[in-house]
């Protein structure tokens, strides 16, 4: 990933969910803390980390 990329929110966004759900940041507690303070399902939740993770996957495909 090129510096120049690192204050494009766009990019680094759905990256940092993407990493934190691959190190396991996403636990049910977790998942269900954040759907009650964000006034969301579970599903819901985990239906935008999923989301990042394929604009993440996305990014990565397209960059050099």
């Amino acid at each position: 990933m090129k510096k120049n990329t690192w204050k494009n929110n766009a990019i680094q966004f759905p990256r940092f969910i993407a990493e934190a759900e691959a190190a396991g940041a996403f636990t049910n507690k977790i998942v269900d803390d954040m759907a009650a303070s964000m006034d969301l399902t579970a599903y819901e939740v985990c239906e935008l980390v999923d989301r990042a993770q394929e604009e993440w996957d996305k990014i990565k495909a397209n960059t050099p």
